[in-house]
Formats: structure tokens, C-alpha cells, sequence
């Protein structure tokens, strides 16, 4: 049977800057999957990869062969050949299958209990299903992981009780101001992690709230529902020193503000002015820390906040950790019915073509008598034949075993 392996990293092991050197586009994901499709060991893959976490699952019956060439590919795609394996960790057989249960219900995210991973698994699956790469293991793997996920959702209460990464932020944002009321705001991006910040900040009786995003479309629309004033991308080399507080969170593969192209522009400002970037990789160069007025936090810095807003939730973790097991449990009496499926099917034949012999010989007997009493000696030579010729082999077999263990195998087989 083939082995479920796990490579990856995350936010515990890998800092911002290595995450977002291996944040994959659609095209390299494919690139990846073909590459591992194309070898004798690869049965299927799904790629996992979020702002906190890249994740490779592959079915393989070659599990060194396939860990050896994983790494390669991530050092390859990340440009990170000397210090990448340290940042990695790698899973097989249950210890892989468990964390992605762990990861679908939220309990290896920064935020425990936020809902938002659920959705990038299903999408993980997905893409890997269209692209033809998720073999039916996998299939069962990831299908059981969503609704571990799904359950620990409706089955606990934890994911209620989780601060967002959005009302981190302007929890972050609110100590850094005399008054965030006061504050001149630009949110950057216009997608579900901008829009909680909107309503969070909107929530907190925020007024001056500018959005941008990269079609105006969708910054009108946010704009109408948040009161806010919608802004194009265009406009941020002129506007962006205007602004106390910036939020991004944007899908760019690259800084959207640039020390070289916006440095000058922000050097006008007198005043303090905060950056607060979610995205990964970064929208905000790093390099702009230089400046006087500038300080930012990327999402690693929200670790603190979140961390302190934490409830224990020690009885709803302890109940998902039952769900986790109960769905492994589950699993493992799928895998192991598909690894007896061969031999079930042999044994049904055998019985099947032995139970056509019988029934022949006695048909063709029935066919001579006439009255009703011999009728009953044929079928009741018929059944008694059947019943020793299906147990024949068996007891003949059994013979060759150890007392103790005779007695377990048939007690076992016939639920004696």
C-alpha cells in the first residue's frame, strides 16, 4: 500500500521571509505536480499553501525517493539551498495524515480555531483534483480532513471564541494611537482579510477610512458598505505620505510600496506614520524601516497579540483531539477494507463458482423425479455439498496451525 508523506513549513518554523520565498503561483504548483507525476513513485499530490504554511501530501511508494526529491524542488522554488531544511518538517503514514486533520480544524494555526484554513484546504483539493494529480487515497485523505475540520467547526466552540488576524491588527494599530477615531486610514486590498479589518476598524467608530485595491470596482463597492472613500492603486505614489495608519493585505508577489518608488514620497511626512502588512509575501518593502516617521509590523509581529487574546480552550482542543482520532480511526478501517478488497473478491468468486457447480448437479438431478419427497433429499444434498466444499480448503489449512493459534482465526473469521 502506498505512504501518505508531508513535507512543509510554517509559521512556528519559518520566519516571513522564507514563507513568502516559497508563497506558490497557481503555474508553479502545476510546474511541481507535473514533475512529481511524472516519476514511477508518485501516486497523487495536493499542495497546501497559505500566507502561514507551504505543505506538499504525496502518495508515493517510495517514501525516501520521494522526500529526497521534495526538498529539491522547495530549495529550487524558494532559492533557499543552504538553511531550507531547517525551517522543514516532514511527516509519513499516520504522523502526516493526523496533521492534516490538525491543520483542517484549526489547531496548528496561529489563530487556533480560525475557520479560514478550511476553505484553503478545500481549495488545495480542489486544484489538485481539476489538475488530475489526486489519487484515491489522497482523495479519502483530504475528504476525511475537511470534515474533521467541519466537525471540530460545529461539534466545539473554539473557532467562536478566536480573535481574527484582522482584529489583531487594529487591536495593534488602536495602542500605537491616542485615538484611532482620529486617524487617517488606508486599507490596501479589497479581499476577506481587508474587509475584516474594515468592519473592524468601522466597528470601533473609525471614520476616514480610504480603500484601495487593484480593480476600483471592488473599492467602490467596499466603500458604499463601510462609508469609506475608494481610492486606485494608481494614486498611492502621490496620497500615500497623507496617511497614519496603512493595512495591507494584498496577493501581490511583490512590494506594492517600494523604498525606491515610494521612499521620496514618504519622506515629505513629519509625523509618525504606521504600516501594518498581512500579506505574504510583503506588501510593504522592509527596507522603508529606514525612514524616521515609518514604523511596520508584518504578520509574524501579530504572534504577541494574538497570543495574549488567547483562550485555553482546554476542553474544545481535548474534543477535537477525540474527533481527529475518531476520523483516523475511520480511515484506517477504509484503508485497511481497500487492502482486504482483492482477496474478498477472489474469495466471493471461489464461493461463487463452487455454489454454480452445485446447483447444476442439482438441477440436473430435479429434472429426473417427480415426486416431492426425493425433491427434498436433492436440496438437501445440494446444501450440506456446498457447505463442505466452501469449508474444505479452510479446514485442511488450519490443520497446519498451532493450537492457540487455530482457535484465534477461526473465532476471528466466524465471529465465534
Amino acid at each position: 500500500m502506498p505512504d501518505i508523506l508531508n513535507i512543509g513549513l510554517n509559521h512556528t518554523t519559518a520566519p516571513i521571509e522564507v514563507r513568502e520565498a516559497l508563497a506558490l503561483h497557481d503555474s508553479q504548483k502545476r510546474e511541481i505536480m507535473e514533475e512529481l507525476m511524472g516519476t514511477s513513485h508518485c501516486k497523487g499530490i495536493v499542495i497546501l499553501n497559505t500566507c502561514n504554511r507551504c505543505e506538499i501530501y504525496l502518495c508515493t511508494s517510495k517514501s525516501d525517493e520521494a522526500e529526497e526529491q521534495l526538498k529539491s524542488i522547495l530549495e529550487r522554488h524558494s532559492n533557499i539551498s543552504d538553511t531550507l531544511e531547517d525551517h522543514l518538517y516532514i511527516y509519513e503514514g499516520k504522523q502526516s495524515i493526523q496533521h492534516l486533520f490538525k491543520v483542517s480544524s484549526g489547531l496548528d494555526s496561529m489563530v487556533k480555531g480560525e475557520p479560514q484554513i478550511l476553505g484553503q484546504i478545500k481549495e488545495a483539493y480542489e486544484f489538485s483534483c481539476e489538475s488530475d494529480c489526486c489519487d484515491t487515497h489522497l482523495h479519502e485523505v483530504f475528504k476525511r480532513g475537511i470534515r474533521t475540520g467541519k466537525r471540530a467547526r460545529n461539534e466545539t466552540s473554539l473557532s467562536e471564541k478566536a480573535i481574527s488576524i484582522g482584529s489583531a491588527a487594529c487591536e495593534l494599530a488602536e495602542g500605537k494611537f491616542n485615538d484611532l477615531k482620529d486617524a487617517n486610514v488606508l486599507i490596501v486590498g479589497a479581499g476577506d482579510m481587508g474587509k475584516a479589518v474594515l468592519k473592524n476598524l468601522s466597528d470601533q467608530g473609525v471614520s476616514d477610512l480610504h480603500i484601495s485595491n487593484r480593480t476600483l470596482e471592488r473599492s467602490v463597492s467596499l466603500a458604499e458598505e463601510f462609508e469609506g472613500i475608494p481610492m486606485s492603486l494608481e494614486d498611492l505614489d502621490k496620497n500615500l505620505h497623507e496617511y497614519d495608519l496603512i493595512i495591507t493585505s494584498t496577493a501581490a508577489s511583490e512590494p506594492i510600496i517600494d523604498f525606491e518608488e515610494h521612499g521620496s514620497v514618504l519622506e515629505k511626512r513629519d509625523k509618525n506614520q504606521l504600516f501594518i502588512d498581512l500579506a505574504v509575501p510583503r506588501d510593504v518593502d522592509p527596507e522603508l524601516k529606514e525612514l524616521e516617521n515609518v514604523t511596520i509590523y508584518d504578520i509574524d509581529d501579530l504572534d504577541r497579540i494574538v497570543e495574549e487574546n488567547m483562550v485555553e480552550g482546554g476542553n474544545e482542543i481535548a474534543a477535537i483531539e477525540e474527533i481527529i482520532e475518531d476520523e483516523y480511526e475511520g480511515l484506517q478501517n477504509w484503508l485497511e477494507y481497500r487492502e482486504a478488497a482483492p482477496i474478498i473478491e477472489e474469495l466471493n468468486k471461489k464461493a461463487e463458482d463452487l455454489r454454480q457447480e452445485e446447483l447444476h448437479r442439482a438441477l440436473n438431478k430435479l429434472s429426473s423425479v417427480d415426486n416431492e419427497e426425493d425433491e427434498e433429499k436433492i436440496l438437501e444434498d445440494f446444501s450440506r455439498s456446498l457447505v463442505q466444499k466452501i469449508l474444505h480448503d479452510p479446514i485442511v489449512n488450519l490443520k497446519d496451525m498451532d493450537e492457540e493459534e487455530r482457535f484465534k482465526v477461526i473465532s476471528d473469521l466466524f465471529d465465534l
